[in-house]
């Protein structure tokens, strides 16, 4: 039987993310068993086109598309899914085609970093990094193109130095714990809570700007040993 594609489309993994590598063996892993029920689903399948004809309903054409789509309905039902559904919730199906580069596949949801950049009119902004653009040769970010400049990238559990919010006459730490694409999540290094417990700031460039946020570089000690410069827009 010819191999059927889940989610679509299977994508050739050309570079080294151990990520992608990752998902790729999953999805080999849920091809073979999704093929092990191929047999059973184009029985039940012959089976139900029986049954409908002698009640005089309409009798679908059994192409191996639908024998693949029954198998992995079985597998679900017979097997623990987990691969399945890792992998279809990660929607690794992101194809580039760009002239003679390669196909390349990339994990959706997937985010590098933030940059933040000033302009030569002197304003802030930031933009969104993801793995897939971290990783193609030929991206060129905003903080890199004519007339801007790169202040400093924030990663998730990066530590930023801000005004706090609570007490403006205070500069307080806060961790980077998630990066979406017009927000980014901070919480405070001294909430030591459980991560669905903790209070999470998840905010807009308004609010770093507002806060004089800095990106700044501890030693294991938690001793800062560098300071990036600080969002300071010239008004």
């Amino acid at each position: 039987m010819k191999k059927k594609k889940i989610s679509g489309k299977l994508i050739k993994d050309y570079g080294d993310n151990p990520l992608i590598a990752n998902f790729t063996n999953n999805l080999n892993v849920v091809q073979n068993k999704v093929e092990g029920f191929c047999e059973k689903a184009r029985l039940e399948l012959e089976a139900e086109a029986i049954q409908n004809k002698n009640h005089g309903k309409k009798v679908r054409t059994i192409t191996e598309t639908l024998v693949y789509k029954r198998a992995i309905d079985l597998m679900k039902k017979k097997t623990i899914p987990c691969y399945y559904w890792d992998f279809k919730e990660q929607k690794l199906v992101n194809v580039v085609r760009e002239g003679n580069r390669f196909n390349g596949g990339y994990l959706s949801g997937r985010n590098h970093r933030m940059d933040f950049y000033q302009d030569n009119k002197g304003k802030i902004n930031w933009q969104i990094i993801t793995m897939f653009e971290a990783n193609d040769v030929a991206f060129v970010p905003e903080s890199e193109r004519a007339g801007n400049s790169l202040l400093w990238s924030a990663h998730k559990d990066d530590i930023l130095l801000l005004d706090d919010p609570d007490n403006l006459n205070n500069r307080v730490r806060m961790i980077v714990v998630k990066i979406k694409d017009g927000r980014m999540g901070v919480v405070k290094c001294t909430d030591a809570r459980d991560a669905r417990n903790r209070s999470l700031l998840e905010m807009g460039l308004k609010f770093f700007k507002d806060q004089r946020a800095q990106r700044i570089i501890t030693n294991h000690l938690g001793e800062p040993t560098y300071f990036f410069p600080m969002l300071n827009e010239q008004k």
